[in-house]
């Protein structure tokens, strides 16, 4: 690997770029904390739920990013 290229993973014969995989594992989720929040009734009282949930797909992505190390 080339000191300038970005992180990859090979997935069904084909190199994805790291933060595609660590956004689309973000996204997941982020979809079941929302299910969770709706389930306990938290969502019912969020001002800004499309903040609020890009937020939490955001730090989901960053956190992803920091553990695997890339």
């Amino acid at each position: 690997m080339s000191f300038f290229s970005s992180p990859s993973y090979a997935l069904f014969g084909a190199f994805f770029p790291a933060w595609m995989l660590y956004a689309f594992i973000a996204l997941v989720v982020t979809v079941m904390v929302r299910a969770l929040f709706i389930r306990v009734g938290i969502d019912d009282v969020l001002p800004l739920r499309l903040v609020t949930y890009t937020a939490l797909a955001f730090a989901f992505a960053s956190a992803l990013a920091l553990i695997a190390g890339s």
